[in-house]
């Protein structure tokens, strides 16, 4: 693996005076995203989307690491061993009151080839969702394609999606199964009332 390195899906919640649904007067915003970039561009990150109104907030760009700089939160995959340093950063701002950090997802930054790799390993899974969601009591019963989009969306594997092309690789990888349970012959195809149907053979 070419990043070893874990990360996270952070969020460093805040209060600079901002309400949400009312928003906050933009002198005190301007400010805010100020002291965002004080603190930011001298640990390594790059403005990538300069702040214009309150509909599009400033987010920092280090390598794969992203921080989306909202009046109310500041949000992205960070490395695991450097939340800590940025953390301590932002409570020591007097522009805003730290109140507390939310971590979630925890995932690899594979490439392209690497989560590919990943991905095959999943294939029998994959397999058997997509043969149980396509299983009816009955032969004349079907399911239409919106039950594969479904499944198209459902991560499974968790990896750190900065990187266009991730999400799509994902989807197109469960279709790729579909086709080949379909060629198979594990799922039959069918016309019905809503077009074409599908069900586990």
């Amino acid at each position: 693996m070419q990043d070893a390195r874990l990360y996270q899906k952070v969020y460093f919640r805040i209060d600079s005076g901002y309400v949400w649904g009312q928003g906050q007067d933009k002198a005190e915003t301007d400010r805010v995203f100020a002291e965002c970039k004080a603190i930011f561009e001298p640990m390594g990150f790059t403005l990538k989307k300069p702040y214009k109104s309150s509909m599009a907030c400033p987010e920092y760009v280090r390598g794969v690491e992203r921080l989306y700089c909202h009046p109310m939160d500041f949000s992205g995959w960070l490395a695991q061993d450097n939340i800590p340093a940025i953390e301590r950063a932002i409570k020591q701002s007097e522009y805003w009151e730290w109140r507390k950090t939310d971590t979630f997802d925890t995932a690899y930054n594979y490439t392209i080839e690497e989560l590919s790799e990943e991905l095959n390993k999943l294939a029998p899974q994959v397999s058997g969702d997509i043969l149980t969601a396509y299983t009816t009591k009955r032969k004349n019963l079907v399911k239409t394609v919106s039950v594969l989009y479904d499944l198209m969306q459902k991560k499974y594997i968790s990896y750190v999606d900065t990187i266009e092309g991730h999400k799509n690789l994902c989807q197109n990888f469960v279709k790729t199964v579909f086709n080949d349970l379909l060629r198979d012959g594990k799922i039959t195809q069918s016309q019905c009332k809503a077009g074409t149907g599908y069900r586990k053979a």
